[in-house]
């Protein structure tokens, strides 16, 4: 069974190498790339085959990871995206959910 391709998207160092960590010891998963921003997301996903994004909500750069996310599925509809962030808001549980 082919491993699932997962792309990073966060500002932050520390947890872009957790994930990969995590992801590189993984039989399911293929850690594909990171990258640092929401805007860096759309143009990974436009070049590279992507099955899964785990993708930061808010990063410093001010770039919006539920903003990226309906970029991306507009794109690529297939790519499942995971939500990632600190901060718990009703509001951006539920417009992630929609996207």
């Amino acid at each position: 069974m082919p491993k699932t391709k997962v792309l990073v998207v966060d500002d932050q160092v520390v947890a872009r190498d957790m994930f990969m960590l995590y992801l590189n010891s993984s039989e399911k998963y293929e850690f594909v790339g990171s990258v640092s921003s929401a805007a860096k997301a759309v143009a990974f996903v436009a070049d590279n085959k992507v099955d899964l994004i785990i993708m930061d909500i808010f990063m410093t750069d001010g770039s919006n990871g539920l903003s990226a996310a309906e970029s991306v599925k507009k794109l690529r509809p297939e790519i499942k995206i995971v939500a990632v962030t600190s901060m718990v808001e009703g509001l951006l549980l539920r417009r992630a959910r929609e996207i």
